[in-house]
């Protein structure tokens, strides 16, 4: 019998494979820049100002409690100083581990002889005169008080630092007086925002520069006054020169007591305590910084006690000859 051919099979067709989709590159987004932080700005630095532009600068030094106050002045400016009252070195509160002045707020004060000083500080009333005044203070008290005062014993003629009172706490003032009773070239005080706490010490600075007078509370800018024009000159018309009837006393308002526009408790004696008071022909803050620091340590006018230097020995004579060293 014949044989039933096996059928063919039939082939399955291949599987036509569905051409992937090219993906679309998904674009790259970029980054947002991170925006550079505003810059600081830069603050001056009171240690900078040179020696030479020092006028005036009282400072306790440990070991200073051994000597008499006439060793408080110290700089290339010096002159004998006269304390009145029970003015003191105290060993409390401490600042930069040394002791500082004391002042009761009641007698006490120094004064600084006018024949010396009514040269030394007529600049402080010359507008175009850059300088500094400044002091680390430490207040017992809410209540006005002087630290520094060269007014004409019949008016205000002349320039004041000191500290009135405020519902927040004490307000530092600066003023520069050319008229009578009250009448000021340039005056700054400084916010009524509790920014000068008592009992604690605080850095306060009076700047004028470029005829601009200025406050700094612990490097903080206060306050400006509007530019002011003023020289050497009459403290006013047909009034005394500004040589002859000045005194300066640190501690206390050394002018009349006015009750018509003056604040109670004139004549306004400092309580607290005192370090580092010094006076420069230098305005260590320009208009654009409106910022300092406040120091670190004393100043080194003769600030801290430097180690007694060790002399360098005298080297043996060699056969070359000798070589002579001059030994500081």
């Amino acid at each position: 019998p014949t044989s039933t051919p096996t059928p063919t099979s039939t082939p399955t067709p291949s599987h036509t494979a569905t051409p992937s989709a090219t993906p679309s590159a998904t674009p790259t987004s970029s980054a947002t820049p991170t925006p550079s932080p505003t810059p600081s700005p830069t603050c001056s630095d009171l240690s900078s100002v040179s020696l030479s532009d020092v006028e005036f600068h009282l400072q306790i030094l440990p070991g200073d409690q051994v000597h008499p106050p006439q060793d408080w002045a110290k700089g290339i400016n010096t002159t004998p100083i006269t304390v009145y009252g029970n003015t003191a070195y105290s060993a409390t509160p401490l600042l930069f581990s040394t002791g500082v002045i004391k002042f009761d707020g009641v007698s006490d004060y120094i004064a600084l002889p006018n024949s010396w000083a009514s040269e030394q500080f007529t600049f402080l009333r010359k507008s175009a005169q850059d300088y500094t005044v400044e002091a680390w203070v430490y207040l017992n008290s809410n209540k006005p008080a002087k630290i520094f005062n060269s007014i004409n014993t019949s008016a205000d003629h002349g320039f004041q630092f000191g500290f009135a009172t405020g519902s927040s706490g004490p307000r530092a003032v600066v003023q520069v007086g050319v008229g009578t009773f009250g009448a000021f070239a340039a005056a700054v005080t400084s916010p009524d925002d509790g920014s000068i706490p008592i009992l604690q010490w605080v850095h306060i600075a009076a700047v004028n520069s470029n005829q601009q007078l200025s406050l700094y509370v612990n490097g903080e800018h206060k306050g400006s006054s509007s530019t002011w024009s003023y020289s050497s000159g009459p403290l006013w018309p047909g009034g005394p020169t500004i040589k002859d009837t000045y005194n300066v006393q640190i501690g206390k308002h050394n002018g009349p007591c006015v009750a018509s526009w003056q604040p109670p408790g004139c004549p306004w004696y400092f309580d607290g305590y005192l370090q580092d008071f010094r006076i420069s022909k230098h305005a260590i803050v320009t208009g654009v910084q409106r910022c300092l620091f406040p120091p670190t340590q004393l100043y080194n006018n003769s600030v801290t006690p430097r180690p007694t230097a060790t002399p360098t020995p005298t080297p043996t004579p060699t056969a070359a000859g000798l070589r002579f060293v001059l030994v500081r």
